[in-house]
């Protein structure tokens, strides 16, 4: 497999990761079980689910650009999976904050 392959291929689990992010973020925040802590996505968060889900997309999409034009740097592979784990972890929490919504219900 290519250097650019695997690349790819982490980018668009970032991607998916981001979406998942999101959803599960629309859930907890909707059910006020917790709030955004991000500053900049509670403004996208308090205008609606769509600017928020669009702000959030643009983010990964922005920063999986800046990934992809700089694959050739001996960096992007290990900058793209220290990404993977920061959001890995974040997921695996927002994952845990629905089950617990959904046993709480």
């Amino acid at each position: 497999m290519k250097r650019h392959d695997v690349l790819g291929a982490l980018i668009r689990t970032l991607i998916i990761l981001n979406v998942i992010d999101a959803v599960c973020t629309l859930v907890v925040v909707g059910y006020k079980f917790t709030t955004e802590d991000n500053p900049l996505m509670d403004i996208a968060l308090q205008r609606g689910p769509l600017p928020f889900g669009l702000t959030e997309l643009g983010i990964a999409i922005f920063a999986a650009a800046l990934l992809w034009f700089a694959r050739k740097s001996k960096w992007a592979i290990p900058a793209t999976l220290s990404l993977l784990i920061i959001m890995g972890v974040v997921v695996f929490v927002q994952m845990v904050m629905v089950m617990q919504l959904a046993w709480s219900h």
